[in-house]
């Protein structure tokens, strides 16, 4: 609470020219310089017409502080500020889709804010280790938009006024419209490589002081991707025996599988005619299995060449009863199956491994047991083909890489019309995507104590979409060292390849 206090009319005691401080030497001297920075002001006039005078006392005129100045203005450590969705805890997004929710914030004690603002963004980080200690990094944001649920609005060209909050808990609602785009899946893998879609919430403290921002809420997004139509197709494949040491193949045995569709969708069945012909009559099949995994392959363009990163996830395995003539049939799992996709640095595919076991028997000699794999690809989409007309504008999704639109909030909350038709897309809702390039260089260096540091050294560069690639961006490099270790996202492989698609 600030007080002022009075002091007596009487004169102050004299003090000896040697007490005076330093400070009230240079204080002395003040007037002076604001006299030849006023003579230096009289000369600017704003337009024509604008008289110097008003100018003068605009700019030279004391401020003055109306009211008491706040004792708390900055949110303190009890204050939290969350996010929650309409309907449920978790939302799934997806395209030409309306998100609503509300911001909540707890206040503790009394508040003094300029603003309460969401923001929501989606980017593709890729993070990849080399085998020298390089690490480096690449962040895509394919999108960035923020709304002010409360308060002022930031402007340009002026100040932003703040206001008081009482105690309690407050809600402030939002609607988010998504546009009819076809963004990438979320995922996390492999390790070092994610797509995800953030919220986040703001409460922007007096006079740009220090927000209070929440926890980061991670949605997952689905693209809309139907599948091609029903349509029989036949593999066929040579079993081989791998011979160590020489380049020579000897051909074990032929395979073929009969599927019913080319393209599947989660829950759908997975319907499979194998048969398997050996080619020699020493040959007898034993056992068969198969499993049904998903991959996932990460890229990151470095200096040295392109570096990969491999994983792979066993969504079905299971053995066929009889091994030469069986059929396979299982539903496609919902959980942990998203569309086949591919986006910047990371792709999705699937496949069904068959791993087969023969036997070769010899007169007079012992049986050679050999084991062999082979690879079916699989197409995965999220919508049948036979439901395409039940999605409405499904014709019209764009893919990110050629649309420009982004997600927008709007308001709505008082008008149901406006909640269920917000406003048109091409009215100012371009988005802007950038690349931020991050590298950094350990070496391990021993203290007093024998443990190794980290000197990490970091160069950054940002680049906006459509910039032309690192031209022209503007660079930081910055020396700093941490304690903390680096994520283990193991070491990558490095293809010696400069080509930007997927091989």
């Amino acid at each position: 609470m600030s007080h002022s206090v009075e002091l007596p009319n009487n004169a102050p005691p004299h003090r000896p020219r040697h007490q005076h401080s330093r400070s009230q030497q240079l204080t002395s001297t003040q007037p002076s310089l604001t006299s030849r920075r006023h003579q230096q002001h009289h000369s600017i006039s704003i337009g024509s017409g604008s008289p110097r005078g008003f100018l003068d006392h605009f700019l030279h005129q004391p401020s003055q502080l109306h009211g008491p100045i706040p004792t708390s203005p900055l949110p303190t450590s009890n204050t939290s500020i969350d996010i929650e969705f309409d309907g449920a805890t978790q939302v799934i997004i997806r395209p030409n889709r309306i998100v609503k929710g509300k911001v909540i914030l707890h206040a503790v004690d009394r508040l003094y804010l300029t603003r309460i603002r969401i923001k929501f963004y989606a980017e593709e980080t890729a993070m990849v280790k080399l085998d020298d200690g390089l690490c480096q990094q690449a962040t895509t944001t394919f999108f960035e938009t923020e709304h002010t649920v409360w308060g002022d609005n930031m402007k340009p060209y002026a100040q932003s006024p703040w206001e008081e909050l009482d105690t309690g808990k407050h809600e402030f609602p939002f609607i988010l419209k998504f546009p009819n785009v076809n963004y990438p899946p979320s995922v996390d893998d492999p390790p070092g490589f994610s797509i995800r879609y953030i919220w986040c919430a703001h409460a922007d403290g007096p006079a740009g002081q220090t927000n209070t921002m929440s926890k980061k809420c991670i949605t997952p997004y689905r693209p809309i991707i139907a599948a091609s139509p029903d349509k029989d197709w036949t593999f066929r494949t040579t079993l081989f025996k791998e011979n160590h040491g020489s380049k020579k193949q000897h051909a074990l045995a032929h395979l073929v599988a009969k599927f019913n569709k080319q393209c599947y969708c989660p829950d759908e069945l997975l319907s499979m005619q194998l048969n398997m012909v050996p080619l020699n009559s020493d040959i007898k099949i034993t056992n068969m299995a198969y499993k049904f995994r998903r991959h996932h392959q990460g890229r990151l363009a470095t200096q040295r060449g392109t570096a990969v990163r491999h994983q792979t996830h066993e969504l079905l395995d299971a053995t066929l009863p009889e091994p030469t003539t069986s059929s396979i049939v299982f539903s496609i799992p919902t959980l942990m199956v998203s569309p086949t996709f591919s986006s910047r640095h990371i792709r999705t595919t699937y496949d069904l491994l068959l791993r087969v076991t023969m036997e070769e028997t010899h007169f007079l000699k012992r049986s050679t047991t050999f084991h062999c794999e082979c690879s079916i690809p699989i197409h995965i989409a999220n919508l049948p083909y036979d439901e395409m007309m039940r999605i409405p504008d499904l014709y019209s999704i764009e893919r990110y890489t050629q649309s420009k639109l982004s997600p927008f909030f709007y308001d709505g909350q008082d008008d149901e019309t406006a909640a269920t038709s917000p406003p048109g897309y091409y009215t100012g809702h371009d988005r802007n995507e950038r690349t931020v390039y991050w590298s950094m260089q350990t070496s391990l260096k021993f203290n007093s104590n024998g443990c190794s540091a980290v000197t990490p050294t970091t160069t950054t560069t940002s680049s906006s979409n459509g910039g032309g690639g690192l031209m022209g961006c503007s660079t930081t490099t910055s020396h700093h060292q941490r304690g903390s270790s680096l994520p283990d996202i193991g070491e990558a492989n490095i293809l010696l390849s400069s080509s930007d698609e997927w091989s």
